[in-house]
């Protein structure tokens, strides 16, 4: 099993299974490593095509360039992670014939600018002061910013309210990493690559990113998931949750009984954001009058809740197009307690304990045909051989450890029912 820390540069890996975890990042970083060094041979292709015009060379030229230095300060800031199982990755490759975007290194990347560059004062002074009245000048001991990101909100919060202590929680160790880097005083150069960019000079950015000035004492990045936190019960005395709700991959109603059982009496919830809910089922998108009345039936008071219309998001100088968002925000108070919900699930049984057969579901036929190993693991599942049968054969067939295995196959079995 490839080895894995419980600390990364000063932030604690807290996971529920942090084995899993760390592999599982270690892929997604395998993932991004191929795909820079795919666009860097294909840019280099194009800038030995003639003719060419001299502005489409130069607009290649700061692509490629670009790409190498984002590849650097990602080496740099998830160095612990190097080297990676490369058997792991191939095989997990194969088996899945494509990584799931939702689950990239780079999919929230953009948020890095938007938190930390020259420019993204307005944008952050826009959520600071939509907050600023509802917690006024009042103290509070602890603080928990789940789904921080590259923490700016939770720098923010920090630095301007009476708070003794605010714990910032994401599970992502590029955004957590950049963030406590920042905050600390550092200076990190980000390249981005807007989508429609403005100009030449806008098709490849490089911002250095920095905090308006050091965080003070008492801010403490942590990465783990929210939804199966390891805090104690009546922990917190205030939660915030900017962007969040809509998001993860659990209804509502358990996660605001998730977010009562970690706040003390009295304890208030402060959320903000828009309310795409994406789950399949309709019965989990809810409309703003069902978000105030789940948060009634959950032991909260209503303190106050709006809409903010029209208020900018990503708006960068380098893109050729913005956003505006409505916010539906609230501020609850805990005013019951509630036993929290059971873990988060985000695996069935026969994919977490692996070592129960298989259900031989219509799915794993009907995708058979995308690669060979692909078709060979299918053809595998019965009804009764387990995910360590299969596990075992990946051993003997293609060299990767058994352990390794395990987790690749608990990764395809588990986004290839997730497509359906």
């Amino acid at each position: 099993m490839s080895t894995f820390a419980t600390e990364i540069s000063g932030v604690e890996f807290s996971f529920k299974d942090p084995e899993a975890e760390w592999v599982a990042w270690q892929n997604r970083i395998a993932a991004y490593e191929n795909e820079i060094e795919s666009r860097v041979r294909l840019l280099d292709q194009e800038l030995l095509r003639t003719p060419q015009s001299e502005l489409t060379r130069k607009r290649l030229g700061r692509l490629r360039a670009g790409a190498i230095q984002q590849r650097e300060t990602v080496r740099q800031l998830l160095r612990p992670f190097y080297p990676m199982d490369q058997k792991l990755f191939d095989v997990s490759l194969a088996l899945r014939s494509r990584i799931p975007t939702k689950q990239g290194l780079l999919n929230y990347a953009s948020n890095i600018l938007r938190d930390w560059s020259p420019w993204s004062a307005g944008e952050n002074s826009n959520y600071l002061e939509l907050v600023r009245p509802l917690l006024q000048d009042r103290s509070f001991d602890r603080a928990f910013v789940p789904g921080c990101g590259a923490g700016r909100f939770a720098y923010d919060l920090h630095q301007n309210f009476n708070v003794r202590e605010t714990l910032a929680l994401d599970q992502n160790p590029l955004l957590v990493l950049f963030g406590k880097l920042l905050c600390e005083g550092s200076e990190i150069e980000w390249v981005d690559f807007p989508i429609n960019p403005a100009s030449l000079q806008s098709a490849c950015v490089v911002e250095t990113c920095k905090a308006p000035a050091p965080v003070r004492d008492g801010l403490r990045f942590v990465l783990g998931d929210a939804l199966n936190a390891t805090f104690e019960s009546k922990w917190f005395d205030l939660v915030l949750t900017p962007w969040l709700i809509d998001v993860i991959p659990e209804s509502f109603d358990r996660f605001a009984r998730r977010i009562n059982f970690h706040m003390k009496p009295d304890g208030e919830w402060v959320n903000y954001g828009p309310l795409a809910f994406s789950f399949k089922n309709p019965r989990f998108q809810h409309s703003f009058d069902e978000v105030r009345e789940i948060l009634l039936d959950n032991g909260f008071e209503i303190l106050a809740w709006g809409e903010t219309c029209d208020t900018p998001y990503l708006k960068s100088p380098h893109q050729g197009g913005s956003r505006l968002e409505t916010l539906f925000w609230f501020h609850a108070k805990k005013i019951s307690h509630l036993d929290s919900p059971p873990p988060h699930q985000k695996l069935a049984p026969w994919i977490e304990e692996g070592t129960l057969p298989i259900p031989a579901l219509p799915e794993f036929a009907q995708t058979a045909e995308n690669s060979s190993v692909f078709a060979e693991v299918c053809a595998l599942i019965d009804g009764n051989r387990s995910i360590r049968d299969l596990a075992l054969h990946l051993n003997q067939k293609f060299g990767l450890s058994e352990p390794s295995a395990v987790l690749a196959l608990k990764k395809f079995l588990s986004d290839l029912l997730e497509k359906q």
